[in-house]
C-alpha cells in the first residue's frame, strides 16, 4: 500500500510535465529543485498555486521564475508583457530568471540589453544581469527529454525516484515481517532472512510499478483520463470533492469550486493508473505460472480478481480516509465520507502529515486485506476451490491409503505429516503437483519415501521360538 501511495503521489505531480505547452518547463522546475536539495540548499517548488506572475521556485530565500525556452533571448523575452513591462517582481525587486544551462550566456546578454533600455525596475547596471539570470542545472534538451517517455533522461529520473518508492516499501515490509517472525518465536537469523526476502519482493514490485506508471504518465495516459476523472469528481458532490482535494493539498490556501474539482480529478486518475499498473505487475507472476501450466485457468481468474479487490480496496481506504479526516478536523459535516478505520487515518492526515501518512497507510493496508478476504470468499463460492485445495485433497487421499498400507502408528503419522508440511510450505510443490500429468502418482512419490524411512526406524521385533509359543498356548488353556 505504501508503494502504491508513494507512486501515485509522485507521478501525479508529474502529470503537468505532459502539458502541451511548457511541460518541459515544469520538469525543469522539479528536477532543478531536487538537485538543489541534494546539494544542501533549502529549495522547494512554490508555483503550484499558479498565482499570476508568481514565482516558480524558492531557493535559500530567493524567489525564482524558471524559463526554459529554445533560445536564451526567448527566455528573457518571455519575462515581459506586450507593453514591455517586466512581469516578475517580489516586494519591489525583480525575481531571478532561471534559464537552461546551455542558454545562460545568451540569456545574460539579452538581460543586459533590457537593463540598458531601462526595462528592469530598480536596476540600472547591466552587470547585474549576471545576478538576475540564474543558470539551471539542466540543458534545454535535457528538460525536453525529461518530460518525454522512453528517453534516457526520463528513464534515469524515473528509475531514481522509483528507488525512493521501492526503498519506502522495502523498509516498511521488512520491519513488519521481522517483527511478525520474532513474535512467532522464530530465531533472529530466520527473522532477518524472512524480512530481507519479503522486502526485496515488495520493493521490486514497487520499483517496476513506479517506473511503468511514470513512463505512462509522460506518454499521456493520465491526460487521456482527464475528462472522465473530472466527471467522476463532479459526481462525488461538493462536500466530498472539496474534502478530498484539501486532504492532499500542500498549499496554505483552501481549495474550492473548480480548483477542488481539478485537484480531485488529478488524484483520482493518478491513483487509477497506479492501481491498474500495480494489478498488472502483481498478476504477471500468475500469468507466467498459467503459461507454464503450473496453475489452472480457474486459479488464474481467482488470483487476478482477488489481487484487483485488494489493490482497489486499499487505494480507496487510503484516499477516502484522507478526505474524511479533512472534513472532520476542518469542522465540515461530511464525517461519513469514508467509513470504519479510514476515519482514523483521515484525522491523522489532517492533524499531522507524518503521523497521518503512517496511519493512513496502515488503514489502507487493512482495507486491502479486508477486500482480499471478501473477494477470496466470493470467488471461492462462485468459481470453486483453489488449485492448492484440490491438490491437498489428492495428497490427503493418497496419505490415508499409504497409512493403511504401512500400518503407521499415531506418532509415525505425525512425523510424516510434519515432514510433508515442510516440503509443501511455500506452495511450489503444489504447483509442481498441478503441472504433473499424474497427480496421484506425484503425491505417492512424495509420501512413500517418507513413510519407508519412518518404518525403517521401527524397533526390531524378534520372532518367538517353538518353546515360547507352546508355553503361551498352555497358559491360554
Amino acid at each position: 500500500m505504501g508503494g502504491i501511495a508513494e507512486t501515485a503521489n509522485r507521478t501525479g505531480a508529474q502529470e503537468r510535465w505532459h502539458a502541451p505547452k511548457g511541460g518541459h518547463g515544469f520538469a525543469a522546475e522539479d528536477l532543478n529543485t531536487a538537485i538543489d536539495q541534494a546539494l544542501g540548499h533549502d529549495a522547494k517548488v512554490v508555483g503550484n498555486d499558479y498565482a499570476k506572475n508568481g514565482p516558480d521556485r524558492l531557493v535559500d530565500g530567493i524567489y525564482i521564475q524558471t524559463k526554459y525556452c529554445e533560445t536564451g533571448k526567448g527566455c528573457i523575452d518571455a519575462c515581459f508583457d506586450k507593453t514591455g513591462t517586466f512581469r516578475y517582481m517580489s516586494d519591489g525587486h525583480p525575481m531571478q530568471i532561471e534559464v537552461p544551462k546551455d542558454k545562460y550566456a545568451e540569456a545574460v546578454a539579452a538581460m543586459e540589453k533590457r537593463i540598458r533600455d531601462g526595462q528592469i525596475p530598480g536596476v540600472t547596471d547591466p552587470k547585474q544581469a549576471n545576478d538576475l539570470v540564474r543558470q539551471g542545472h539542466l540543458t534545454y534538451k535535457q528538460a525536453r527529454n525529461l518530460a518525454r517517455a522512453g528517453t534516457v533522461e526520463s528513464l534515469t529520473y524515473d528509475a531514481a525516484t522509483g528507488l525512493i518508492s521501492a526503498g519506502f516499501a522495502f523498509g516498511l515490509t521488512s520491519v513488519i515481517t521481522f517483527a511478525t517472525a520474532i513474535w512467532n518465536g522464530k530465531p533472529m537469523s530466520v527473522a532477518l532472512k524472512n524480512a530481507g526476502c519479503a522486502g526485496l519482493q515488495v520493493g521490486g514490485v514497487a520499483f517496476v510499478t513506479h517506473l511503468a506508471v511514470a513512463q505512462l504518465t509522460k506518454a499521456g495516459l493520465n491526460s487521456a483520463l482527464r475528462s472522465s476523472s473530472t466527471a467522476i469528481a463532479k459526481m462525488m458532490g461538493p462536500k466530498a470533492y472539496t474534502a478530498l482535494a484539501n486532504a492532499f493539498h500542500t498549499g496554505n490556501t483552501t481549495l474550492s469550486g473548480a480548483a477542488a474539482i481539478a485537484k480531485t480529478a488529478k488524484i483520482l486518475r493518478s491513483n487509477i493508473v497506479t492501481s491498474a499498473v500495480t494489478i498488472v505487475v502483481l498478476s504477471s507472476v500468475d500469468v507466467w505460472k498459467f503459461a507454464r501450466n503450473r496453475i489452472s485457468r480457474k486459479q488464474l481468474a481467482k488470483n487476478i480478481i482477488n489481487t484487483t479487490a485488494s489493490v482497489v480496496a486499499g487505494t480507496l481506504g487510503y484516499v477516502g480516509g484522507a478526505a474524511a479526516g479533512t472534513a472532520i478536523v476542518g469542522g465540515a459535516t461530511t464525517a461519513g465520507v469514508a467509513a470504519g478505520a479510514t476515519v482514523g487515518a483521515a484525522a491523522g492526515t489532517a492533524a499531522c502529515p507524518v503521523v497521518g501518512t503512517v496511519i493512513g497507510l496502515a488503514c489502507g493496508a487493512v482495507a486491502g486485506w479486508i477486500g482480499y478476504k471478501m473477494s477470496a470468499k466470493a470467488t471461492g463460492c462462485l468459481i470453486g476451490k483453489d488449485d492448492i485445495e484440490e491438490m491437498a485433497d489428492i495428497l490427503q487421499r493418497n496419505f490415508v491409503s499409504l497409512v493403511e498400507e504401512y500400518l503407521l502408528t499415531k506418532s509415525e503419522m505425525n512425523a510424516c505429516v510434519e515432514e510433508l508440511k515442510s516440503k509443501f510450505s511455500d506452495g511450489r510443490r503444489f504447483e509442481d503437483m498441478f503441472a504433473s500429468k499424474n497427480k496421484d502418482a506425484f503425491a505417492e512419490k512424495m509420501i512413500r519415501p517418507i513413510m519407508e524411512r519412518i518404518v525403517k526406524q521401527r524397533k526390531h521385533i524378534p520372532m518367538p521360538d517353538s518353546r515360547q509359543i507352546l508355553i503361551a498356548l498352555g497358559k491360554l488353556a
